[in-house]
């Protein structure tokens, strides 16, 4: 079953937690590793503490056995602006400021990706905008595993409306049945790619990895097939936020496409 995991050093995570355990009645179930304790429901979907930062936690993949992982996390931006987010993890170019390793995505679900944000867009809770981020930051796992996320203060971090919000939506992307979905990848646009969000809350697609416009100059043969490969099924479509390219990104980004055979529509 899926698990979701937070880090006790995390106030958005703890709030997240929190709700989560009095809304769906996680137990006390025993500790994986010696060292973390965690909470079963009724559906077996397990809750899992950590004590260290959650963009340096590759080692939970050796406590746990799942075929998916929620991080429950805080959201950071410079703009400070209300945000609820969700997104998949890598790092496009040779640095890995924030975990995982240099030019390596991880692992991720278009899935849970696509239940997260439908739970927090169908929340609505004043003041906060609910949109998906482009792929960033680490750790680097072997299980299949998303961000969902409160924004973007400590002030928002501590908000129980928001904590509420966001438990259920790393529920629904661990317990969600959703219809057929098309998988898809998306490019450009900024962080937070608007227009890619729109596509997916409106139609029966679900975005794995989202490479922004600040990336494209990383964008190769290497990354775009790691896009593919590591998105969470098989790859039918590419979503491009057309306008927010250059002409010479565009003609990258379509040969790369058709590399991998994989047909396009601008948004």
């Amino acid at each position: 079953m899926p698990a979701i995991v937070y880090t006790k050093i995390d106030p958005a995570g703890c709030n997240i937690a929190e709700h989560l355990r009095s809304l769906y009645g996680f137990k006390p179930s025993g500790d994986p590793g010696g060292k973390f304790p965690f909470w079963r429901d009724e559906k077996g979907v397990l809750l899992v503490e950590i004590d260290t930062p959650t963009i340096t936690s590759d080692y939970v993949d050796s406590l746990l056995k799942t075929d998916l992982i929620v991080f429950a996390s805080m959201h950071k931006s410079e703009s400070g602006k209300p945000t609820l987010t969700a997104h998949p993890c890598g790092n496009w170019n040779d640095k890995a400021e924030f975990g995982g390793k240099p030019r390596t995505l991880a692992p991720t679900s278009a899935l849970a990706l696509k239940a997260a944000m439908q739970s927090l867009a169908a929340s609505q809770l004043p003041g906060f905008e609910a949109v998906l981020e482009c792929t960033h930051h680490g750790p680097l796992l072997k299980t299949p595993f998303i961000f969902v996320e409160i924004g973007s203060t400590e002030k928002e971090w501590g908000i129980a409306e928001a904590g509420e919000v966001v438990a259920k939506a790393c529920y629904a992307a661990c317990t969600a049945g959703l219809p057929p979905q098309k998988i898809v990848v998306g490019i450009g646009g900024i962080h937070y790619p608007h227009e890619i969000t729109k596509e997916i809350l409106r139609r029966n697609v679900a975005v794995g990895h989202v490479v922004p416009k600040y990336a494209m100059a990383w964008l190769d043969e290497g990354m775009m097939g790691q896009m593919v490969e590591k998105s969470g099924g098989t790859v039918g479509l590419a979503l491009i936020d057309w306008k927010s390219l250059k002409k010479e990104e565009r003609e990258k980004a379509l040969a790369l496409l058709k590399i991998f055979n994989i047909p396009y529509e601008k948004v």
